[in-house]
């Protein structure tokens, strides 16, 4: 069963910025930087396009975006944002110079890897992913986990598995020479990878 988190746009932001808490903002101030000024770029799992409605305003980026969620995709439709309803785990994912991924790398686990290698095929330049290493899904507490692993079920039958720094940094050895960035800021859950052709 899909989690009410993806029923709408308005409930996705609101059950982030109570998982988030204080690193609400963070998460995107540290993922804006790394975005180049003047580019095209697709975003995987846009969610409520917060990202591209805050923060990156002013960069002139050619944006495009993508999602499973048919919610999600009508409402960037209507906001004249170039969008297509897109399983990117299984769908051929379109070309694009840089191609963003955020919070969303643990729906490809078991097949993370692959999943890499698919996005950064399609990437002309870059490869952006932002994961988050600290979840409640792996909270030692078992209501916890079990709470944290339903809110962020995007479809049925997905794991309940997130990334830890270390199983993250696993998942990226076979791209270790295209990384040009690592960041993992003291003030945010996320750690942010830049892969470059």
């Amino acid at each position: 069963m899909q989690s009410p988190v993806y029923w709408h746009p308005k409930l996705y932001a609101f059950t982030m910025k109570r998982l988030y808490g204080i690193h609400y903002d963070t998460r995107y101030t540290h993922l804006q930087k790394v975005i180049p000024d003047n580019c095209q770029l697709l975003e995987l799992c846009m969610g409520d396009l917060l990202f591209h409605d805050k923060y990156l305003k002013g960069k002139n980026i050619k944006y495009s975006c993508a999602d499973i969620n048919p919610i999600f995709v009508n409402s960037a439709k209507t906001k004249n944002i170039d969008s297509v309803l897109l399983d990117m785990l299984n769908d051929e994912i379109p070309k694009s110079d840089h191609i963003l991924l955020q919070g969303a790398l643990y729906h490809s686990i078991p097949d993370q890897q692959k999943f890499i290698a698919k996005m950064f095929n399609s990437a002309n330049k870059q490869l952006i992913i932002s994961e988050c290493v600290k979840n409640v899904s792996n909270s030692s507490n078992g209501l916890i986990s079990m709470l944290g692993a339903f809110m962020s079920k995007a479809k049925a039958g997905q794991s309940k598995i997130k990334f830890t720094k270390e199983t993250l940094k696993e998942a990226f050895v076979p791209f270790e020479k295209n990384i040009v960035q690592w960041i993992e800021p003291a003030d945010s859950m996320e750690t942010i990878i830049v892969l470059e052709k």
